[in-house]
This record gives structure tokens, sequence and C-alpha cells, in this order.
């Protein structure tokens, strides 16, 4: 498998600005920076002063939150099969569900109903997919927005440096989310078959 890469647009974290260039591949970009802005703002409007000013720029959990959308599309698009048992696929749901988180406008609030409520796909993902004791332990994956939006949370009550453009140090990112991530991956794919699609996906990314 070869390994994904984008190598002319490639910059370090401390060249990052918030008036970058938008590049890559739509549907794999993190929801904030498909619109270039907050999405996930937890601070109430009320208490927002008492927080620091924050730019928005491209960092690293973005990258690590396209991670998630790459899996999850590997995940609908290659449903396993569960051996002896014949396949039966609703085609209307899943395309209905694939044009829901991947193929709609650039304004489409389809993608941010997924991430905000993951049951929505774990329940669409049941027309298509067979092996239903798979399934169970595979839609913990997708709870993988909830933590998320508590780093983007925290991210947003830390202070930014400004050196020529304003950003978050990087003694603010942590290693716990990706940590979790891993744990949560890792753990989700013990319950896939053994010949599943995408977990040759997941080594060659894990393993990077």
């Amino acid at each position: 498998m070869g390994r994904i890469s984008d190598l002319e647009y490639c910059k370090r974290y401390q060249q990052a600005s918030a008036h970058g260039p938008l590049s890559g591949a739509r549907e794999f970009m993190s929801l904030d920076v498909r619109r270039w802005g907050f999405m996930h703002m937890v601070r109430p409007n009320n208490l927002r002063k008492e927080y620091p000013e924050v730019t928005f720029h491209h960092h690293y959990l973005h990258d690590l939150e396209s991670v998630y959308w790459l899996l999850i599309w590997y995940m609908v698009s290659h449903a396993p099969h569960k051996e002896g048992v014949p396949r039966v696929i609703d085609h209307v749901s899943w395309a209905k569900l694939v044009d829901d988180l991947f193929g709609t406008g650039i304004d489409s609030q389809e993608p941010t109903v997924h991430w905000n409520n993951q049951s929505v796909t774990c329940t669409a993902m049941m027309n298509f997919w067979d092996d239903q004791d798979s399934l169970e332990g595979v839609c913990d994956i997708l709870n993988l927005p909830v933590l998320f939006k508590k780093e983007y949370g925290t991210l947003q009550t830390a202070e930014q440096t400004e050196c020529g453009e304003t950003r978050w140090p990087d003694r603010v990112f942590t290693e716990g989310l990706y940590i979790a991530f891993e744990k949560a991956v890792n753990e989700a794919l013990k319950s896939v078959p053994s010949d599943c699609q995408w977990l040759p996906l997941w080594d060659s990314l894990s393993s990077q």
C-alpha cells in the first residue's frame, strides 16, 4: 500500500497561517478546515470575553481528524462480509450515507449532523453491514468525535503566541488524543474479520 502524501503542500506547523491556501481532498478534511473556521466553538457566548482571542489556522489535530474521515470512508465503502451469510445490502441507504458524509456541497451540514450524532451513522450502517457482530465494536470508532471536540475546546482556552503569525505554541498539543485515538481504533478492529480490506490501511497509517 502506498503512503498518503501531498508533499508539494507540506509545511511545518510553525509556518501555519490564518491565510494559508486550502488544499487537499475535501472529503477527508477536518470539518473546521473545510469551512476555514471554528465549528467546535464550545465556549458559551456570554463567557467568551473570559477566554483569550484565538485565530483560526490549520494545526496538528486537524490532520488527525483527516485520518478519522479516511477510516470512516473505508468503513462505509468496504463493509466486511460474514462468511456463510448471504450478502443483502440496502443500496439506497448506503448511497445516501456516502453522499451525506462525502458527496455533498461544501456548505452542506450533513457531515456535521453525523459528527455531532454518531448514532445516526451507526444506524445507517446497519442497513448494509451484514456482519452485525463486528458492527457493534466498529461503531465505537464513530464516538471519536467526542474526544476531538473536547480537545478542540481545550485549545480554545489556551493563549496563542505571535511570531509573524498568531498560532498556538507546540506545547499545548499533547499526545493524549493520539493515544486515545489509536487505542479506540485498535480495540474496535479486533471485532472485524481478519481479511477486512481496511485493516491494511490502518496498519500502514499507525506505523507512520
